[in-house]
């Protein structure tokens, strides 16, 4: 799996098949832990479709950053169109 974050969109890549998703529609992103004191080793998108996106990785940083970016792509779409969405983290 890779993932790539260019204009106003996600774009995934899953053996060969490419999902594009537009931060328009996002309406959360959460870092997920098995516990409260536990460092992060996924992350959760949410949409405004009710779906939900759960994405791993074996280094806890790449979650933070990923989380971090996602928030300033979907503050920046807020921006553009005053629109209104929940960051988590």
């Amino acid at each position: 799996m890779n993932i790539s974050l260019r204009d106003s969109h996600a774009h995934v890549s899953l053996q060969n098949k490419l999902e594009t998703l537009n931060v328009s529609h996002i309406e959360s992103v959460k870092a997920c832990r098995r516990k409260p004191r536990d460092v992060p080793r996924a992350f959760e998108i949410f949409t405004d479709d009710g779906a939900c996106y759960k994405f791993k990785s074996s280094d806890h940083k790449n979650v933070e950053r990923w989380v971090q970016c996602l928030n300033l792509a979907m503050s920046k779409q807020q921006r553009k169109s005053g629109g209104r969405f929940n960051t988590v983290s």
